[in-house]
């Protein structure tokens, strides 16, 4: 058996783009796709020679181009993988975007970008990156991994609980949601770590989510919501410092999901429409569609739209770094209950 020779260069795999750029809120699903072009460019090679990953801290266009003109060895292809593509200045687009109008045909270019989106600039300034994308997309791929909805999700986890070589019931699926704030990356987490507490167990039902031991954040958004909806501050600040050993940004993503379910619930009840419509709408069933019901007493359609409002303005404002998350986390807490008031005895109240 001859071996390539380490100049050699075989034909593109045609499954295989030559440019790729991957952006979204989504990171597991974006790095599950890097993974799977990984695994499948360089299978048979030698990852050591064939892989060359760069950050913003070295950026340079010369050698990302040099890296993707490299031939492979001993492989039919290799990966360049370019991270933190959204500080990509102009004048380095400008170069890289001479590259990926004639890429390699034996390189796949990854661009990895923390943006949750890449929409056009406003008032006729120019946009490089809106123009290198299109360059992309004539010769590869260009793809954004949004967070999935609830439907997407609860196909996802059934997905992934069946790699591991097992099933789910609907109800421990839901669970799932409710604990992990709808978060793939950590949805993957809780899932291994109930696999291995299940043992040989071929199914996995709500008790197996019960008593797995994972941290219970439905309850902790349904007293939150008791708190906000009745205009308690007091109560809702006090259940929000039990949470001090939570990521902020994650106790925003479980209130986010329990708000806007609550408010899809809402409107189908002022819609008239029947339980089982509103369970099959919104994948809720006995007691926590019960929950469900009882709390959009406490909220008004416009309350909840409005409080919807406020938790994207909260989420942007932690993405960006406007304040620090965890003043963010109060200060919207605050803005929920109506503000705060002192009582006749001093102590702090929220507005009537």
């Amino acid at each position: 058996m001859t071996e390539k020779p380490l100049s050699s260069r075989a034909k593109p795999t045609p499954s295989i783009p030559l440019v790729c750029y991957f952006y979204g809120a989504e990171d597991l699903l974006l790095e599950e796709a890097v993974d799977a072009i990984k695994a499948k460019a360089l299978s048979g090679g030698l990852d050591a020679f064939n892989l060359d990953v760069f950050d913003q801290a070295s950026f340079n266009p010369s050698k990302i181009i040099m890296a993707a003109e490299t031939l492979p060895a001993f492989s039919d292809k290799r990966v360049v993988i370019v991270k933190d593509a959204e500080a990509l200045k102009a004048k380095d687009i400008a170069v890289l975007g001479d590259y990926v109008k004639n890429p390699s045909p034996g390189t796949c270019l990854i661009f990895i970008s923390k943006k949750d989106e890449h929409s056009k600039k406003k008032g006729g300034e120019p946009d490089f990156l809106q123009d290198f994308l299109k360059i992309i997309a004539a010769k590869g791929l260009v793809k954004e991994f949004k967070k999935l909805n609830p439907d997407a999700m609860h196909e996802w986890i059934k997905k992934t609980v069946v790699s591991m070589g097992k099933t789910v019931t609907p109800t421990a699926v839901q669970r799932l949601i409710a604990l992990s704030s709808g978060r793939l990356r950590e949805l993957k987490s809780e899932l291994e770590k109930i696999v291995l507490f299940t043992g040989e167990k071929k199914e996995i039902d709500l008790c197996d989510v019960e008593d797995a031991g994972l941290d219970c954040k439905e309850e902790t958004a349904f007293a939150l919501c008791d708190a906000i909806g009745a205009k308690d501050t007091t109560a809702a600040i006090k259940v929000l410092s039990k949470l001090s050993d939570e990521e902020p940004i994650m106790i925003l993503g479980t209130l986010s999901w329990h708000i806007r379910t609550l408010f899809k619930v809402k409107l189908l009840r002022e819609k008239r429409v029947s339980m089982n419509e509103i369970s099959n709408a919104t994948r809720l069933y006995g007691d926590r569609l019960d929950k469900y019901l009882g709390m959009t007493r406490l909220f008004g359609v416009q309350e909840l739209d409005r409080a919807i409002e406020k938790l994207q303005d909260a989420d942007t404002g932690m993405k960006t770094g406007r304040l620090p998350q965890r003043l963010l986390l109060s200060q919207l807490i605050i803005e929920l209950c109506g503000g705060l008031r002192l009582t006749k005895s001093g102590a702090v109240g929220s507005k009537g």
